[in-house]
């Protein structure tokens, strides 16, 4: 990866652009050269902040093909104050780390929440269409009763256990590992979800998308992934309606069909390996999201057991996300760096 340090001032119309770049390798081995640059009206948009400040530029920029990690010292004339943000140009990416997750522990429901649900605020409310990532543990003979829901995509991902559903519109099914229900809730439904099993508890990852379109008609959906299908690659699990091998079928073969802009693909890497995205065609900047499920058990406190790396940087393990952004046509490179099978959920937010 190439490291640059970034020093900007205010002059006239434009600003004027200084980059130190050297690859980082070590402290004491490195390449520098600068690099100048000049735009008018160069644009600084806020996207997303936490302990630092993080700004986007309105212009793109790479050194020898590197996406470019940016260091910038912001000089303006006072009284603008001097700020510090960290981004890549090109391909960004903030960790959602599993300790920051919302959640509690009400005995029969274990429960993270990735994003804001009602009673436990997060950062980010949302993330393109992607709305909820709860990461629920049940136990045994335990769930949810019946409640409503509209005007939104459900739909469950399940790690172990059984999954027992039932809604107004007559479906009653009971899942397992390898299984994902969908729920088109449209104009309304009703359902329950209850742990299937009267001695173990139930892990799945309850997930939302808001419609692309709204007074649908309820859909339900269910549709199976063995593991050996997710071994070393990036298997298509939700797709958007109308796409190629979607079928609208309630039970047949291929991704699951969704009814928004989001499509999600699940994968189970081995020790040493390592799977590619290629961000897809569209226009302006791409977003993606990664999700690594808590499958050595329930963990409220720094992410352990199956870890991942991230285009040979971001390091994940069980319960962290993370947010991507990207142009059209670059790659994320997800390699295992842990000791044994790492699952994971990729999720195309184009």
């Amino acid at each position: 990866m190439i490291l640059c340090t970034l020093i900007y001032g205010y002059e006239g119309l434009g600003y004027s652009i200084s980059l130190a770049v050297r690859e980082r390798r070590t402290l004491a081995q490195h390449d520098d050269r600068t690099i100048r640059h000049q735009r008018p009206g160069l644009e600084i948009a806020p996207i997303h902040g936490n302990i630092h400040a993080h700004y986007k530029l309105g212009a793109s920029l790479t050194v020898d093909g590197f996406s470019i990690y940016v260091e910038i010292h912001q000089h303006l004339p006072s009284p603008l104050t001097t700020h510090l943000a960290y981004f890549y140009l090109g391909m960004k990416f903030e960790l959602r780390p599993s300790q920051e997750r919302g959640g509690a522990d009400y005995g029969w429901l274990k429960s993270f929440h990735s994003f804001s649900v009602p009673g436990f605020p997060a950062p980010v409310d949302s993330f393109g269409a992607l709305r909820v990532i709860n990461e629920d543990r049940v136990e045994p003979s335990k769930g949810f009763g019946l409640h409503a829901h509209r005007e939104m995509e459900i739909f469950s991902y399940l790690v172990s256990g059984e999954l027992h559903h039932k809604d107004s519109m007559g479906n009653v099914e009971t899942m397992k590992r390898g299984d994902i229900q969908m729920t088109s809730a449209g104009t309304g439904i009703r359902h329950s979800e209850y742990n299937g099993s009267d001695q173990e508890q139930v892990h799945f990852l309850q997930i939302w998308a808001t419609p692309s379109q709204s007074s649908l008609p309820p859909k339900y959906f269910t549709r199976n992934f063995p593991d050996s299908d997710k071994v070393d690659k990036l298997l298509k699990v939700v797709a958007p309606v109308g796409s190629e091998g979607v079928d609208e079928e309630r039970e047949s073969t291929g991704p699951v069909p969704i009814h928004s802009q989001v499509t999600v693909y699940a994968t189970m890497i081995s020790t040493g390996n390592a799977v590619v995205h290629t961000l897809p065609d569209g226009a302006g900047t791409q977003r993606a999201y990664i999700q690594v499920p808590q499958s050595s058990g329930y963990n409220q406190s720094v992410a352990r057991g199956s870890r991942i790396r991230v285009n040979g940087d971001l390091e994940l393990a069980e319960g962290d996300g993370a947010f991507v952004w990207g142009e059209p046509g670059e790659q994320l490179r997800i390699e295992n760096t842990g000791e044994k099978s790492a699952e994971a959920l990729l999720f195309d937010l184009a």
